[in-house]
């Protein structure tokens, strides 16, 4: 008997195609000494100390967090975790992002509502805002875009599209 409701059925395999379609990108790290000196939990320096850029990632649902994550410190990218919008309120203003992975259908504050507090913060402004949701229709594209949310990308994430969106950002500190 599955124990898991259909919503967490579908994240969990959202979660393992992710990981598979993640696969060619870790085999190019070569080792797994290598993988074992990636930053594994929110190890972030202040922004004055890194010239990396940086990203937030929120998402409730840790498999998906964390394999994104990790996929993004295989980019050589500095990324902080958060799983609900308090915690990425919080975690933006002493991390300074340069841009920030939000799922929509978080706990408590929802994408939409952590993206109009990140705008409504002179020093946080400047943060990219890019939607991570399966919510594709365009009524919730509107929604995104009044939020205060530059791109919308639908789950499960196709890393060639986050990739692209990424190479286009320099960090802020090497924009100063």
């Amino acid at each position: 008997m599955d124990t898991l409701g259909p919503g967490r059925q579908i994240a969990t395999a959202c979660a393992a195609a992710w990981m598979t379609s993640c696969i060619d990108d870790v085999r190019g790290v070569g080792t797994t000494d290598q993988l074992s000196s990636l930053p594994t939990s929110d190890e972030s320096v202040a922004p004055e100390q890194s010239d990396r850029l940086r990203l937030l990632v929120v998402d409730d649902y840790a498999d998906a967090a964390d394999s994104l994550a990790l996929l993004l410190r295989l980019w050589g990218i500095d990324v902080h975790i958060c799983r609900n919008g308090v915690e990425a309120l919080q975690a933006a203003l002493t991390y300074r992002p340069d841009a920030a992975l939000v799922d929509i259908m978080l706990p408590g504050m929802d994408g939409y509502q952590l993206a109009r507090h990140l705008r409504d913060h002179e020093e946080l402004k400047d943060i990219l805002l890019i939607a991570v949701t399966g919510l594709g229709d365009q009524e919730h594209r509107r929604l995104a875009r009044e939020a205060g949310f530059a791109c919308h990308l639908l789950k499960p994430l196709i890393h060639e599209e986050i990739r692209e969106i990424l190479a286009a950002l320099v960090p802020r500190n090497k924009a100063d």
